[in-house]
């Protein structure tokens, strides 16, 4: 989960490991988070929640870590 509030809105992205993420078959990003499918140990590492607001006079960004640890069972 990513809850960045501003005015105006955010420009939200999301990173792997420092790699952009793009939505696709394995990731979704949507207003909520970012959604991983069919998680696997592969998917281990640290995600980045940046968001990015710019106005007239100003830029601002700000990064949220998060980190996965995927526990698998038989």
């Amino acid at each position: 989960m990513c809850n960045v509030r501003s005015d105006p809105s955010p420009i939200i992205s999301w990173y792997v490991n420092g790699s952009l993420i793009l939505d696709g078959p394995k990731y979704t990003i949507t207003e909520d988070g970012l959604y991983i499918r069919s998680l696997k140990p592969t998917d281990y590492g640290n995600y980045t929640c940046r968001a990015f607001v710019v106005t007239p006079h100003s830029s601002q960004m700000k990064d949220k870590d998060i980190t996965v640890h995927v526990h698998c069972t038989v």
